[in-house]
């Protein structure tokens, strides 16, 4: 078991200068990636993107590629003498009599720098080459910080799931021989009403079936079992499902298993019964924000 939330990183010192690769993520319920580096083109961008999508199933994923250049300075003198000539033509192509200052110069450089920056094609500085390692470790570090998360959550899961189990026997031990006592009660009370008074025995028959089938929660105690079984082994890994990504199992589970003490509650007419439901009501809702972290 995966949590969503993580973070690795990883470096490699390349030729002028050394790159950096980050990976964050955090819960979504499928998988988003952005991306955000000024470093490359549109072939190592894709190429990061598969390796993403290839190592991860789920989650809000955001990459951040930087390279840090080992030049003590990176002013570009033949690129801004360039940006000079251009704004000097730009003014002479409209008339203008006076020649562009520095301050000026410097401005045009800086918003055409910035637009490049933003640019589609920007000049790549990391082929996939030389990226790719540094990406793979990135990812590593991600799964192992993702999987401490998830040990975690899997410990915490565990300890709430037995909670109700429990509570599940519980309710099978309160609710055993409910379909007789509520047909002996409905014959009492019947009785009680109409005293001397002669009444349809076939009839009478029906309501107390019809009353203790209403009061038998045998099926429903049955399934909740066994869905509480299948989450245990979605948590515990012991699954078949567990191969793969288990969140959104797991969310299924969870809603057949809210259906379960629902229906137990519709049901009950013990006011002890309602507040044992209650609480694994509340002890569900825990479970599913927990489980809405899982890959």
């Amino acid at each position: 078991m995966k949590s969503m939330t993580g973070f690795g990183r990883a470096s490699a010192d390349l030729p002028g200068g050394q790159v950096v690769v980050e990976v964050r993520t955090v819960n979504h319920r499928g998988l988003d990636i952005k991306l955000r580096s000024r470093e490359l083109d549109g072939v190592t961008e894709n190429a990061l993107v598969a390796a993403v999508r290839a190592s991860l199933k789920r989650g809000s994923v955001a990459v951040n590629v930087e390279f840090a250049s080992k030049q003590a300075s990176s002013f570009d003198q033949a690129w801004f003498e360039e940006v000079a000539r251009s704004v000097q033509a730009l003014g002479e192509s409209l008339g203008l009599s006076t020649k562009p200052d520095l301050a000026t110069i410097a401005a045009f450089a800086a918003h055409q720098r910035e637009s490049h920056d933003r640019g589609s094609s920007p000049r790549a500085r990391v082929s996939w080459d030389q990226l790719s390692g540094v990406v793979d470790r990135a990812l590593s570090f991600l799964e192992e910080s993702r999987a401490r998360e998830g040990s975690s959550l899997r410990e915490d899961l565990s300890k709430r799931l037995a909670h109700l189990g429990e509570i599940a026997e519980e309710l099978g031990q309160r609710t055993a021989g409910s379909s007789q006592r509520a047909s002996t009660k409905l014959g009492a009370r019947v009785a009680a009403l109409l005293g001397d008074v002669a009444i349809d025995s076939q009839r009478l028959a029906q309501e107390v079936a019809f009353i203790a089938d209403r009061a038998d929660v045998t099926e429903e105690l049955v399934r909740l079992r066994a869905h509480l079984h299948h989450f245990k082994g979605l948590v515990d890994g012991t699954s078949p499902e567990s191969a793969d990504g288990v969140g959104r199992r797991m969310d299924f589970w969870l809603q057949e298993i809210g259906r379960e003490f629902n229906t137990l509650a519709s049901k009950s007419q013990d006011a002890d019964l309602s507040v044992l439901i209650v609480d694994a009501k509340a002890e569900l809702e825990k479970i599913r924000e927990q489980a809405q972290n899982i890959e």
